[in-house]
């Protein structure tokens, strides 16, 4: 009996610092704050990400990452009291664009109690016309969705996904009965029959064809 407690014992005390070290390192990941000089970009931009930190941290190293995994991280210097990054738009990207940081201090790390998005969009009002997949026509059973993507095309030869809404593409169904449409272009068919998409985006229009087959 005494053994077991002793072992019982033991093992609190093993495990009391590595509750407290994680306990700690929970706690830094909401002293830093992530902000950009605009949400707003058009493709070949530059914007600054500023990482403003709680409580004179003192960080020595930072950086930005996609959240989703995608481009180079943006590894940030200290420019007075913030530490600043900038990224720099692809010129032939659209769509969005997430961030979060993380910047180190001796040993220790801390992270961002937020997320930054840039919508990166063209200048609408200078698209050519859209394009759309598929082409002109969408074939679908009952019950059954299909994604849209929608192209501006630019007079210059640009080409650019404008698919989600934030990029200003608006889409509508001529008949809900027989196919919805959300506001990304995901078409829902409910019953089978034909329908037409709308699409806009800004001076620019063109529409789909649905076919809505009985459900398999």
């Amino acid at each position: 009996m005494q053994k077991n407690m002793l072992f019982i014992v033991a093992a609190l005390v093993a495990l009391f610092p590595v509750a407290a070290s994680s306990r700690a390192q929970q706690g830094n990941f909401d002293r830093l704050t992530l902000s950009a000089d605009r949400v707003w970009a058009a493709p070949g931009d530059t914007v600054i990400l500023y990482l403003w930190e709680e409580g004179g941290i003192g960080l020595d190293t930072a950086e930005a990452t996609e959240t989703q995994g995608q481009g180079a991280p943006v590894v940030m210097s200290r420019r007075r009291d913030v530490m600043q990054g900038t990224v720099r738009i692809p010129p032939t990207f659209s769509g969005v664009k997430t961030y979060s940081a993380i910047g180190t201090s001796g040993k220790r790390v801390f992270g961002t109690r937020n997320t930054v998005r840039i919508v990166v969009q063209p200048d609408i009002r200078t698209i050519g016309r859209l394009r759309t997949e598929p082409r002109s026509r969408l074939e679908i059973a009952a019950g059954e969705s299909a994604q849209l993507r929608v192209f501006g095309l630019w007079p210059d030869a640009r080409q650019f996904d404008i698919t989600r809404h934030e990029l200003g593409t608006i889409y509508f169904s001529a008949n809900d009965p027989i196919a919805t449409v959300d506001r990304d272009g995901m078409v829902n068919a409910k019953r089978a029959g034909d329908t037409v998409i709308y699409i806009r985006n800004g001076n620019a229009g063109t529409h789909v064809m649905v076919n809505v087959l009985p459900s398999r």
